[in-house]
């Protein structure tokens, strides 16, 4: 019997439209990841997208914990930033009627979150308040929040869970006009309501414990004759009330 004939040898290799579809796959991810970065993302609103991403696909949540600035570059960018503009600590004022188990509750959860460098704490008659310089937290001029920022606002979010006191979250500003239309008011007032919004729809922080308030420049911590005393009033408070002063807002 004559042997069969054989046909053509097979090619070796995928098939030749594969280097093409290839190729416009690549073209497709170059197309979005430049459309991306032409993107105006609001940090807060993508901050939430990104949590419930994270809660859909099962990945591991942010717990509480201490802030590993190792474990993290866009928090390095943060603190060599804040290195280079140190945060001019302030001596503890104490009042006549200050709580200080409520001062010490609240130093032991800030050292217990490595808050120290960014924190300044001080007692008052309203009870004791944990002082951020605006900067750390904000775009200047504006109520947009810096992305560098989000990771030392979730350490704030949690020293507030940490402690049962209600909080009142306060804005201030310089003598200075940002020079971008928004009054003083206006941008110490925003900035207090942006804070207040992340605790509550981001970090889950529950709202009956919150307040929010701007005061402009009206509530200096220091003379506002010298740039460094400008950066000290450009701050963000969070105010955390002594019992007496709560409000009744609960059942």
């Amino acid at each position: 019997m004559a042997d069969e004939e054989e046909g053509p040898p097979a090619e070796e290799g995928a098939p030749a439209w594969m280097a093409t579809f290839g190729d416009l796959m690549s073209l497709l991810l170059c197309f979005f990841v430049l459309l991306l970065s032409f993107a105006n993302m609001d940090v807060v609103k993508w901050a939430a997208m990104v949590g419930s991403m994270k809660d859909a696909f099962g990945s591991q949540q942010l717990e509480p914990g201490h802030l590993d600035s190792k474990s993290s570059s866009v928090f390095e960018l943060t603190q060599s930033d804040a290195a280079s503009r140190p945060v001019v600590a302030m001596p503890t004022h104490r009042a006549s009627k200050a709580d200080p188990d409520l001062l010490r509750k609240i130093e032991m959860a800030a050292k217990g979150r490595n808050l120290e460098r960014w924190v300044e704490i001080e007692e008052t008659d309203r009870g004791v308040t944990a002082r951020v310089l605006g900067e750390l937290l904000f775009e200047p001029g504006s109520a947009r929040l810096r992305a560098e920022s989000l990771l030392l606002l979730e350490e704030l979010a949690s020293l507030v869970r940490d402690v049962d006191e209600e909080v009142s979250v306060e804005g201030h500003s310089d003598s200075q006009n940002a020079g971008t239309g928004e009054s003083n008011w206006g941008i110490s007032t925003a900035r207090a309501v942006e804070t207040v919004r992340y605790l509550t729809e981001v970090a889950g922080v529950d709202p009956s414990r919150l307040a929010a308030a701007g005061y402009a420049e009206y509530r200096p911590v220091a003379p506002n004759d010298t740039p460094e005393n400008r950066k000290r009033n450009r701050r963000v408070e969070f105010v955390f009330l002594h019992k007496n002063l709560r409000g009744d807002r609960r059942p």
